[in-house]
């Protein structure tokens, strides 16, 4: 009984005492099925498609328990990419941004438009993809900077995207999820 009483309390203050980890709010509109299928439109530039492409088929597709497929532009389209030229209010700062655009019942999404803006363009699309892909599987952003991260911790979801993979937590949330 004495030992059973050391073992709770020893686990227990463990618990108390361990850093908080960094997860991704994992409670924004996610996709609704584990197949995404995305569609690129003709404004983008050649090396935001490409960034796109690579982010949606070895961050995503090779990388977690979901399937990737790029479609042509119809109503079975998952994540519709886009170029934005015209911006306002705070998207003008924006490299890119989420929006989902059929929602569905228990915080699902259908269909999500992802925005890339030209007027503020990023330097790492591939990142900056990943990053926003994850929005529409439903990981918020992680805080802290990669640098400072083992690099099973290291996340396209920090706020100034520099990294082109999920981390060890997004992927486990991902294939929980999915």
């Amino acid at each position: 009984m004495l030992l059973l009483l050391a073992t709770v309390f020893v686990l227990g203050f463990q618990a108390v005492m361990s850093p908080s980890s960094q997860a991704n709010d994992f409670n924004g509109p996610y996709a609704d099925n584990s197949h995404h299928t995305y569609f690129l439109s003709a404004g983008l530039y050649a090396s935001e498609k490409t960034g796109i492409r690579n982010a949606m088929i070895y961050s995503l597709g090779s990388d977690t328990d979901m399937t990737v497929a790029e479609v042509a532009q119809g109503p079975k389209v998952d994540a519709w990419f886009f170029d934005a030229i015209k911006t306002t209010g705070d998207e003008a700062n924006y490299y890119a941004w989420t929006v989902c655009l059929t929602p569905m019942s228990g915080n699902k999404c259908d269909h999500f438009a992802i925005a890339f803006n030209h007027v503020n363009p990023h330097s790492n699309y591939r990142s900056l993809a990943c990053h926003e892909i994850g929005h529409s599987v439903g990981l918020g952003h992680a805080k802290g900077k990669n640098s400072t991260r083992p690099s099973n911790k290291r996340s396209c979801l920090r706020t100034d995207p520099d990294h082109v993979w999920f981390s060890d937590h997004d992927r486990s949330h991902i294939n929980g999820r999915y």
